[in-house]
């Protein structure tokens, strides 16, 4: 049985369920157990997850909010290197937003001579669930201005699994002058 898109209170009531049948747990306790998978205004093992899931959702928040404020171009994508968020620094360098660049539509802004080359590299460290770095050039949709960036992204893991990749483009030309 699948139980990944189950929700929180549904995964409790299964393991307190199988708890139950293995350690023969009697009812009183029981419905003590299950009482724990609804709120109850504060003291619940329910209430104390909806209070994790809150912070972690403004912690999120927070750091993509901030994200947007650095000059450093940003991007993240998914586990199959599609993008999925670019800062607002990112968003200039091409001249476009997300939905432009969503998915692999970011590799329609590489050069053509570079495009093919660096499509290739992109898939290979995404299959392969490792860093990403190429110099590459790209062409901003707005003022058609072309220039030369370097490329990084690192695998975001949990375990043994990567979630997705996050990364920067770099003008090299800022890259000199450091």
């Amino acid at each position: 049985m699948d139980i990944s898109n189950l929700p929180w209170s549904e995964i409790i009531a299964l393991l307190v369920g199988t708890i139950t049948l293995l350690l023969g747990i009697g009812n009183a306790k029981l419905k003590k157990i299950l009482a724990e998978t609804k709120t109850n205004g504060g003291s619940s093992l329910r209430d104390q997850l909806n209070r994790i899931e809150q912070h972690v959702t403004h912690l999120t928040l927070w750091t993509e909010a901030g994200q947007h404020l650095t000059a450093k171009p940003m991007f993240k994508s998914d586990q199959n290197g599609k993008f999925i968020w670019i800062n607002t620094a990112f968003a200039r360098m091409v001249g476009v937003g997300l939905e432009d660049l969503k998915g692999l539509g970011w590799l329609s802004f590489i050069s053509d001579a570079d495009q093919a080359k660096i499509s290739k590299e992109w898939d290979e460290s995404v299959a392969d669930g490792r860093r990403f770095e190429a110099v590459f050039s790209i062409r901003n949709s707005y003022s058609r201005e072309e220039k030369r960036v370097k490329a990084q992204a690192f695998p975001v893991q949990a375990n043994t699994s990567v979630l997705g990749f996050i990364g920067t483009w770099i003008s090299v030309e800022e890259l000199i002058d450091d």
